[in-house]
């Protein structure tokens, strides 16, 4: 702000231009993974700049909206509703960010935050596949959970397999517990080891999914001893092309 090139009319239209933002992001909202990234903006348009007079409600209207997500968005098993990784994953980065923000500017986050993304977090872990990547079911995504683990292991540093997920190995301990069930998603994963050479598979028993669900009922996937073996069609393309119209199908899984 103090270069020449940043007048007093520009600062003044800035600041215009993010109330305005604000004022928009509090009076329309849309839904779903959407209304998350406009109430994690709105948040940090309140917690960046308090100077505006409406930077305190804006604040919390966008904790409270993102509050009452938590329970309509996550399952009691901690998975997102729209059964995608990739779109799990979404939901996590919005807390995580907004989270981090409020950290820096030692602002206070619901309490209700840390309780339910302890078991969101957890979903990566259960899920992730013996070579450290996440199944790509529905429009997901094969990214390693890694990264995303750290973030896990910083939240909840008491949590040995946060750690351990988040260092590859090196540092932790892995779950004592070997498959697991997601009654609510209705994936249920199997192997007989958290060893790379590990054999495991996801069975999808669960509901269709929202917004961007694959026809995918009954899908199986197999990775054993470092290879993928059974696979599916994964996501392609958000276009109207025949590729993307064959992996909603059930064609596309086995």
């Amino acid at each position: 702000y103090q270069s020449e090139a940043v007048s007093n009319d520009v600062l003044s239209n800035w600041y215009k231009k993010i109330w305005e933002h604000g004022w928009r992001l509090e009076n329309f909202q849309t839904a779903g993974n959407w209304l998350l990234m406009e109430m994690n903006g709105l948040a940090h348009i309140g917690i960046l700049f308090p100077e505006l007079k409406d930077s305190k409600r804006w604040v919390d209207f966008a904790f409270d909206k993102m509050t009452g997500e938590l329970t309509s968005q996550l399952y009691p098993d901690g998975f997102q509703y729209e059964l995608t990784t990739e779109y799990h994953l979404v939901l996590l980065q919005n807390y995580r960010s907004l989270i981090q923000i409020a950290q820096i500017y030692d602002v206070d986050v619901p309490t209700a935050f840390h309780e339910h993304l302890k078991n969101a977090y957890a979903v990566n872990l259960w899920l992730m596949m013996p070579d450290g990547r996440l199944p790509n079911v529905n429009d997901g995504t094969w990214g390693k959970i890694m990264n995303i683990m750290r973030t896990a292991a910083s939240f909840y540093p008491e949590e040995e397999a946060f750690q351990w997920a988040a260092t590859e190995g090196s540092e932790g301990t892995s779950p004592e517990i070997t498959s697991f069930s997601f009654p609510y998603a209705g994936y249920f994963i199997m192997r007989n080891s958290w060893e790379k050479d590990a054999v495991w598979a996801l069975f999808d028993g669960g509901p269709f999914g929202y917004a961007h669900q694959h026809e995918d009922k009954l899908n199986l996937m197999i990775h054993a001893y470092g290879s993928l073996l059974l696979t599916e069609g994964a996501r392609y393309a958000y276009d109207t092309s025949d590729m993307r119209k064959y992996i909603l199908s059930t064609r596309a899984h086995n």
